[in-house]
């Protein structure tokens, strides 16, 4: 119970988690080394991330930018083909991958962010050691996409930050969505989608494989309501 495991391709990038860095196709799971509690777990292309039962944060597979300045003054390798624990986080129980940047819920319900990715620069000169601001009430959930990252709060509003989501999102601090309170959202390389408590779904961002759902190849610069049939 609470064993992490891992299946499928691996491109000589660790991905697994279980120490090999050959090419493999692992038909059945197989147990990543070193995580025997896991109490969350985000993965993405070819990097992993977890929450063991202590809330430290681990992460395996290519790097991207996951271990960068937190493994302890250890440089950080290409690949990792066993978890590497990251350093100089504070205790965790949620976790999200993106484009090379992760985020976190701490059990303090604080929300932080780090990576190379441009959603994990924030306010400036802002370290990443420093909670994301701009949250008003409690972190439930929180998703990253390509440069941006979204978190849901327990009042059902939603903010995000980063890299600029054609015009919902244009500022380095965390931005209020402006939508009904929401129940439920997810995000994707360069859109997002979320579920009102009033039980509509919004999506905006780019909509270059008609993914907003509407009107195919037109980018959505404001939030869009998804007609549902």
């Amino acid at each position: 119970e609470g064993m992490t495991w891992c299946w499928d391709k691996a491109y000589n990038d660790g991905a697994l988690g279980h120490g090999g860095t050959v090419h493999e196709y692992a038909q059945e799971p197989v147990a990543v080394q070193g995580l025997e509690q896991t109490l969350d777990l985000a993965a993405k292309s070819q990097s992993t991330c977890a929450v063991d039962e202590s809330h430290h944060v681990w992460c395996w597979g290519v790097n991207d930018g996951l271990f960068t300045g937190r493994l302890n003054g250890r440089i950080a390798p290409a690949v990792a083909p066993e978890p590497q624990r990251i350093l100089e986080l504070p205790p965790a129980k949620n976790i999200a991958l993106g484009s090379g940047c992760a985020c976190l819920i701490s059990t303090d319900d604080q929300v932080y962010c780090w990576g190379v990715g441009a959603s994990c620069i924030l306010q400036g000169n802002q370290s990443q050691s420093d909670p994301v601001q701009g949250l008003d009430d409690t972190p439930v959930s929180i998703h990253v996409g390509w440069g941006f990252s979204c978190s849901r709060q327990n009042t059902g509003s939603l903010y995000c930050w980063g890299r600029p989501l054609y015009e919902v999102v244009r500022s380095e601090n965390a931005k209020r969505i402006e939508l009904p309170p929401v129940r439920q959202f997810d995000v994707d390389y360069n859109h997002a989608c979320a579920v009102t408590s009033d039980d509509r779904v919004f999506c905006w961002g780019n909509n270059r494989f008609g993914q907003i759902g509407n009107q195919q190849g037109k980018p959505y610069l404001e939030l869009t309501k998804i007609p549902l049939y």
